[in-house]
């Protein structure tokens, strides 16, 4: 008798214990699970959207700083992030990061205003996943003329010669190469654009490009690693930061 009833409570726990390993991978396949994507996305939407936007500090949820929006082959840059359009609704544009676990920022655009809606997928039936919106307003003030940037520049002050090469590819994506012959050239995407410097990260999202600029056709350009993209992915960040150089544009 007592071999009986051990038997029964042994078959009990082992189907509480395969029952809550069920339930916990099936959370967790909801948590892992994308967004799909749909095959009808506005872009006329999407458009409203690319361009300069400072953070709104009368808003509930003020932003701080100013971001440059660009769009390209369905994916859209933000804040570091590149970032896949899912779907569009209405004045909501939504979009998901490139992770297996995914976040979603999701864009509501009202005329002028525009609120970001990050969030991140929970269980069907849970709570919580939403993280704190920010707002912004279109930036209609005047930027740097990102024609000045582009050509051929040869270093200054430095003990050997360096040159580099930027070309439009186009608006607010760039190619950019360590040399004249435009070998091993980079895409960036422009993220900021603001009065005396040109912020952008490499189509890979590992490192960001700093172009500033100066009378006389000068510039300076340095390079740092995008601690973003390690830090979402828990890889450790990359130390050392390329010094600064400064080039001046080889005019014909």
């Amino acid at each position: 008798m007592k071999r009986i009833v051990l038997l029964i409570v042994c078959s009990c726990l082992s189907f509480l214990l395969i029952s809550c390993s069920n339930k916990k991978g099936l959370e967790e396949e909801e948590i892992i699970g994308k967004r799909e994507v749909s095959s009808k996305i506005d872009m006329d939407l999407v458009s409203k959207l690319v361009g300069n936007w400072k953070g709104d500090i009368h808003a509930s949820y003020p932003a701080y700083g100013k971001r440059t929006i660009i769009g390209r082959d369905r994916y859209i840059f933000f804040d570091n992030q590149k970032l896949q359009i899912t779907n569009t609704e209405n004045n909501l544009i939504y979009t998901q990061t490139s992770e297996e676990k995914p976040f979603y920022y999701d864009f509501r655009l009202t005329g002028k205003k525009l609120e970001v809606l990050p969030s991140y997928p929970v269980p069907e039936g849970m709570k919580g996943g939403d993280l704190m919106p920010s707002q912004y307003i279109k930036d209609d003030e005047t930027e740097i003329d990102s024609l000045e940037l582009f050509g051929e520049w040869q270093s200054v002050d430095q003990l050997e010669a360096y040159y580099i090469s930027i070309k439009q590819v186009s608006a607010g994506v760039i190619s950019y190469a360590d040399n004249l012959e435009n070998k091993d050239s980079q895409i960036l995407i422009v993220q900021k654009n603001l009065k005396g410097t040109i912020s952008t990260l490499t189509e890979d999202e590992r490192a960001n490009y700093y172009f500033q600029m100066f009378e006389n056709n000068m510039i300076e350009v340095y390079g740092q690693v995008n601690e973003n993209y390690y830090t979402n992915r828990g890889e450790d960040i990359p130390v050392g930061t390329p010094k600064p150089i400064k080039y001046k544009k080889i005019i014909e």
